[in-house]
């Protein structure tokens, strides 16, 4: 597992569908059904410009995921949009921290931020 930790609007859901586009079916689960067709529009328009050459199927909601409402011997793997948000979904009360063993990799490049604009 990747960890990709960014700000607000730099570009990590970018980054989860390029590499959801990148492995035989990975799936990306997001927050709404709203958020959902959002991130398809921008999968549509990475198509047409190139930026990517294969389509991830349509995102599921973390609903979806959580009923289990996904053809599971399909897919190869789960890219999950903003998953502080899918963690306190579960809970109406606040969560105060968490941790993560120290054995994925995880891309906060500091120097990105100066790099580039938010989207």
């Amino acid at each position: 597992m990747e960890i990709i930790v960014r700000p607000h609007r730099y570009g990590k859901t970018t980054e989860l569908i390029k590499r959801a586009s990148q492995v035989k079916y990975g799936l990306i689960v997001c927050s709404s059904k709203n958020e959902s067709f959002r991130i398809w529009d921008m999968i549509s328009e990475m198509m047409k410009s190139g930026e990517i050459t294969q389509a991830p199927p349509m995102p599921i909601t973390y609903r979806e995921f959580l009923d289990r409402e996904y053809a599971g011997k399909n897919i190869t793997e789960f890219f999950i949009d903003n998953a502080d948000n899918l963690l306190q979904s579960i809970t109406p009360v606040k969560i105060g921290a968490i941790t993560l063993t120290d054995d994925y990799k995880i891309h906060n490049v500091d120097k990105y931020y100066d790099e580039v604009e938010p989207i």
